[in-house]
């Protein structure tokens, strides 16, 4: 009887990987996508920095954005395709993100005794 649980087990182990190949074949080429992200300390009263981020598609720069302007600048024409309500949710997206690592550089200021004087940057990828 065990063996016979040994037998289907790698059976459906053996169909999983098959499945996993032609899933692979299926979809054929790999892509790379990237969030670069930087946010740069400088004094302010109300602790906000300046906060960029770039997007790469297989090493190729495909928009930009800046928390000084709010804007998202598309890189590549395909983008100018995007559904306008597919760019403000992308865009919506990167300016949540900023605030975010507004508050990670802030606390690590902080936890670090880090003064308000001087530049500071935090990077995420």
């Amino acid at each position: 009887m065990r063996k016979i649980h040994t037998v289907a087990a790698t059976a459906l182990l053996a169909l999983a990987f098959l499945l996993l190949v032609a899933v692979v074949v299926v979809v054929g080429d790999k892509h790379s996508l990237f969030y670069l992200y930087t946010i740069q300390s400088r004094y302010s009263t109300d602790r906000v920095y300046e906060f960029s981020a770039v997007t790469l598609l297989d090493d190729r720069q495909i928009d930009s954005y800046s928390s000084t302007d709010g804007v998202r600048t598309p890189k590549q024409d395909w983008l100018n395709e995007m559904k306008d309500s597919q760019w403000t949710a992308g865009t919506d997206k990167l300016k949540y993100d900023g605030q975010w690592l507004n508050k990670i550089l802030d606390i690590q200021m902080k936890t670090f005794r880090h003064d308000e004087s001087g530049e500071k940057m935090l990077s995420h990828l």
